[in-house]
C-alpha cells in the first residue's frame, strides 16, 4: 500500500467523497457546500452511478451552480486502491443523510484524509480530535463556514490530525472485534 504523505497547500485544498451515487448520500447537498467554499477548495467525486435519473440531478446541479472547474465527478475506484487514492487529498467529506457502519470513514482515516463528516454515521467517536463533525439538519452554508474555519487552522494542526487519523485507524484495526468482520467482508 503507497501512501502520499499529508501535505497541505492553502492555495489549492483537495476534498474527495467516495460512495456509490444513492440519494442518502446526499450528493446534490454536497455541492451546494462546495458553491459556498471558495476558489481554492476542489472536490473530486468518486462512486458508481447506480440511477441515471440522480447521475443527470448531480450533474445538472454541478454546471447550474457554475462548478464545473471545482467539482469532478468520476467513475469508483477498486476497493484495494481506496486507501491509497485518499492519501492524495486533504479531507474526505461526507455529508450522508444515514449510514450503517461507514467504512468508508475507516479508508479515510487509514489514509491520513481528515473525515469531514455528518453525525449521522457512526464514526462520531472517532472523530471530536481526529476531524470534523457537523450536523446534518445544518444548512450547506453553515457546513461550508465550519469547512472554511477548520482549514484555518495552522499547517501543522493539520498535519498532527491527519497523524491522529492514521494512528486511531491503525488501534482500530488492531483492538477491535471489527477487525474479524472487516477482513471477512472485504475478503470475499
Amino acid at each position: 500500500l503507497k501512501l502520499n504523505k499529508f501535505r497541505i497547500d492553502k492555495k489549492k485544498i483537495k476534498l474527495i467523497f467516495v460512495s456509490n451515487f444513492y440519494p442518502n448520500k446526499n450528493i446534490i447537498f454536497l455541492i451546494n457546500i462546495i458553491k459556498n467554499l471558495p476558489i481554492n477548495f476542489v472536490l473530486d467525486i468518486y462512486g458508481n452511478s447506480i440511477n441515471q435519473e440522480h447521475h443527470s440531478l448531480i450533474e445538472e446541479e454541478i454546471v447550474k451552480l457554475d462548478l464545473i472547474d471545482k467539482v469532478s465527478l468520476n467513475k469508483a475506484v477498486p476497493n484495494e486502491k481506496v486507501i491509497e487514492l485518499f492519501s492524495n487529498y486533504n479531507a474526505f467529506i461526507f455529508p450522508t443523510l444515514a449510514e450503517n457502519f461507514g467504512y468508508v470513514v475507516y479508508e479515510s482515516m487509514r489514509a491520513g484524509c481528515i473525515p469531514i463528516i455528518a453525525n449521522t454515521t457512526p464514526w462520531q467517536f472517532a472523530c471530536p480530535d481526529n476531524g470534523l463533525i457537523i450536523d446534518i439538519n445544518e444548512n450547506a452554508f453553515y457546513w461550508s463556514e465550519q469547512i472554511i474555519k477548520f482549514f484555518n487552522q495552522d499547517e501543522l494542526v493539520l498535519k498532527t490530525i491527519s497523524k491522529n487519523c492514521k494512528n486511531y485507524a491503525h488501534f482500530y484495526y488492531e483492538n477491535t472485534s471489527a477487525t474479524k468482520q472487516l477482513n471477512k467482508i472485504f475478503s470475499s
